[in-house]
């Protein structure tokens, strides 16, 4: 598999290198440099906070370690200048919020997951933009409703079934997801975890159903490798990361992936999370473009 992320980079180089960046993720995020590397057609080297357990990998070809925020950069500015990496991966929501940070940096630009000016950036940080994107896009999203009060929330929301799913358009790894039984419980619910100021909130229908990520290896649009997987476990009461997984095979699924990817132009290791309704109907629930995701 060969990705040439970065134009600059040379077909013909050799060994063929890529970058990964961690920052707070572990869990499954640790089996990439494997995934990677157990061909033996890539070099993976790393960068993570000192005591970030991906210092132990075997597959790891060189480690970086950064002591807080700014020395992050410094230390991904420096292995970036070089230009000897095809691809930089950002290993979950808070690797791709510091690189996001920074974007404006012409070092940093060549491997962005989107080309700097893309309305991409904000589309995927946002699940109401999201789920707006999808459903132009005829993905099959479920019924929702927005508002940036309960208030309005409340008239938007009239005649929605109960339960249903509560969520802030902002945050990862089942933060602000909550299954609300009534108007009641909304109301109780936000007043325990107010939203902040730029965070719009989602009403959001649910589905009793399989829940899981479809996964995608994509460089400016075009797939070179497609997996969806069910999730088995997952913390947070069901709402928050996997924990355990199983494979399956859905030809509707990597349509949505190959129709996201070509329409956004999305680099990197990347997807989406998706809920199967007891019909068989796949609908597309959150983002999770720009950033790798738990295998």
């Amino acid at each position: 598999m060969r990705l040439f992320r970065n134009p600059q980079y040379s077909a013909t180089s050799a060994p063929l290198k890529v970058l990964l960046l961690f920052r707070q993720s572990s869990s499954s995020f640790t089996a990439y440099p494997w995934a990677l590397a157990q061909s033996g057609k890539l070099l993976v080297d790393t960068v993570a906070r000192y005591d970030h357990v991906i210092k132990h990998s075997a597959w790891s070809n060189e480690h970086y370690a950064f002591e807080d925020d700014e020395n992050c950069i410094t230390i991904l500015k420096g292995r970036l200048a070089t230009q000897e990496y095809a691809a930089l991966y950002c290993m979950g929501a808070p690797a791709l919020d510091i690189l996001l940070e920074h974007r404006g940096d012409p070092i940093l630009r060549p491997y962005l997951p989107y080309s700097h000016e893309s309305e991409m950036f904000e589309i995927s940080e946002d699940k109401q933009l999201f789920q707006e994107w999808c459903h132009s896009l005829d993905i099959p999203i479920p019924q929702s409703c927005y508002a940036q009060s309960a208030s309005k929330l409340f008239l938007r929301s009239d005649g929605f079934r109960y339960p249903s799913v509560l969520k802030f358009s902002k945050g990862y790894g089942g933060q602000e997801v909550f299954v609300v039984h009534s108007k009641q419980e909304i109301e109780d619910t936000l007043a325990a975890h107010p939203p902040s100021a730029e965070t719009s909130l989602i009403l959001q229908d649910y589905i009793d159903g399989v829940v899981g990520t479809t996964l995608f290896v994509v460089n400016k649009g075009k797939i070179y490798g497609c997996f969806s997987l069910e999730k088995v476990r997952r913390l947070c009461e069901g709402l928050g990361p996997t924990v355990a997984c199983r494979f399956i095979d859905s030809q509707e699924l990597s349509q949505f992936a190959a129709k996201i990817a070509m329409k956004s132009l999305v680099s990197g290791i990347t997807g989406f999370d998706w809920v199967q309704s007891r019909e068989g109907q796949y609908y597309v629930i959150d983002p999770h473009l720009g950033r790798g995701l738990p295998m």
